[in-house]
């Protein structure tokens, strides 16, 4: 994984894998994803929102129907 350098490495027992970095004071950083069963199948994603201080801002989950894999990861992105 790469990483801006100003970005500092956290280990935390709540995420998961352990590991994660933080961004700078005054940026939010999201990450996403999202999943189908099968291929094409039943999609779903989400992601959650954390700022500078590790708190989480704002999470978001859905089901989305019937896509491809890489369906469900763009749509999530968006």
């Amino acid at each position: 994984m790469n990483a801006p350098s100003s970005w500092k490495l956290v280990v935390s027992p709540r995420s998961s894998p352990n590991w994660y970095y933080v961004p700078p004071e005054g940026f939010i950083k999201l990450n996403f994803d999202g999943a189908s069963k099968g291929n094409p199948g039943e999609v779903g994603f989400g992601g959650l929102f954390r700022d500078s201080q590790h708190r989480i801002k704002i999470i978001y989950e859905t089901d989305c129907g019937y896509a491809s894999n890489n369906e469900a990861e763009f749509t999530t992105l968006l």
